[in-house]
């Protein structure tokens, strides 16, 4: 049973093999050429050329977005190697002041977050925009979330700002 079995994993394996190499040095003159018709694509396509600027232009912005979540990130980490050391020899001055600059950062990363939770309503949105097809609506919604994803990332910004304040804080200790 197992010979049996062997031969005909054999079999079609070889079988496989012989047939993937006639496709591979077929001449290029028996290849169909495949041309590109503009007239049966749909909606989506013929709406994401219109608007091709504000698609760039949210892309630069998701670009910046994660450049700055990875700077965040490795200010994190410093602040975790910081906090291991630095608040046991920090005075009740700074200490304070860290605990300020925490509470406003608490209140900045539930404004972050309500953000972020818009922007994927309105991508929602635009996507069952692109699907009606309705221009305007498309339009409207393109700019909400341009809109959006800059005031995200101005966030973020002062997020990383208030960041860099504690770990300035907690070098000097």
């Amino acid at each position: 049973m197992k010979k049996i079995a062997a031969f005909v994993l054999a079999s079609v394996i070889g079988a496989g093999g012989i047939a993937g190499t006639t496709h591979v040095f077929a001449d290029s003159s028996d290849i169909p050429k495949v041309e590109i018709q503009t007239k049966n694509q749909p909606e989506k396509v013929k709406l994401a050329k219109q608007f091709d600027v504000e698609l760039h232009q949210s892309n630069k912005l998701k670009k910046d977005r994660l450049a700055l979540n990875s700077a965040l990130v490795t200010q994190k980490d410093k602040l975790i190697d910081l906090k291991q050391t630095a608040m046991k020899e920090l005075d009740k001055d700074k200490k304070k002041k860290v605990k300020e600059i925490k509470k406003q950062l608490k209140d900045e990363n539930k404004e972050i977050s309500s953000l972020q939770k818009d922007l994927r309503l309105e991508r929602k949105e635009l996507k069952v925009a692109i699907k009606s097809g309705n221009k305007e609506k498309v339009q409207e919604h393109l700019n909400m979330v341009l809109k959006k994803q800059s005031t995200l990332n101005k966030e973020l910004e002062k997020k990383k700002e208030m960041l860099a304040k504690v770990i300035s804080i907690m070098n000097k200790a």
